[in-house]
């Protein structure tokens, strides 16, 4: 939550995205290092009370920029995994999936935020619950096909954030001998050896 250590990761991922409460330096710091080039991933929160605690703490990073409803070809449903109806997709909670009761939930809304050039810096999955799908995988009273489009999405969202980056998108810099760690936060998909294979990885899938 404080300190530097947030501009060391290329994507983070908020659990309980509804009861997070940023305070004012806690925003600032966010925002930078979505700017930078980082990147969000937001679930596990449902109802209208928690949308309304997140997007007030979203308002505090990004006052100016809006939340928009993501559609199903936007290119981090297809960059490794086609999930061509994703933003249809309700992900339950495991006490929903476990037949032991229902979410106070509307129907599944993926949004999200954007920089200048138009790279995705936050995706919010509300009334969804990804982390339990991928926490209870391995448990059959979890549906499978969820389970599955679930990993799916979790490939493809480190994925994007790793190999689009700010700065248009283009490839990070070289990185010289003497280059030090707060200079590679001025890029945080900063590692160029875990971009180049990531990059070449989906190089190699879509060549079949």
């Amino acid at each position: 939550e404080d300190g530097d250590d947030a501009y060391y990761w290329p994507f983070m991922i908020a659990g309980l995205a509804g009861s997070m409460e940023l305070t004012d330096e806690q925003a600032a710091k966010l925002r930078e290092h979505l700017l930078r080039g980082g990147f969000l991933f937001c679930d596990s929160f449902f109802g209208e009370d928690s949308y309304q605690i997140f997007m007030e703490s979203m308002k505090r990073v990004f006052p100016d920029r809006p939340v928009f409803d993501m559609s199903d070809d936007h290119p981090i449903f297809h960059i490794i995994y086609d999930l061509p109806e994703m933003t249809k997709v309700a992900i339950p909670h495991v006490s929903e999936a476990f037949g032991r009761g229902r979410m106070r939930r509307g129907p599944p809304r993926w949004q999200g935020i954007e920089d200048d050039d138009g790279r995705l810096m936050v995706l919010i999955a509300y009334n969804n619950d990804v982390q339990d799908a991928w926490q209870w995988a391995d448990d059959p009273r979890y549906p499978s096909d969820l389970v599955n489009l679930a990993l799916r999405l979790g490939v493809n969202v480190p994925m994007y954030a790793m190999t689009h980056c700010s700065r248009g998108g283009a490839e990070p810099p070289p990185r010289a001998e003497s280059e030090s760690a707060s200079e590679l936060r001025d890029f945080p998909c900063f590692d160029q050896d875990v971009f180049r294979l990531a990059r070449d990885l989906h190089s190699d899938l879509a060549d079949g």
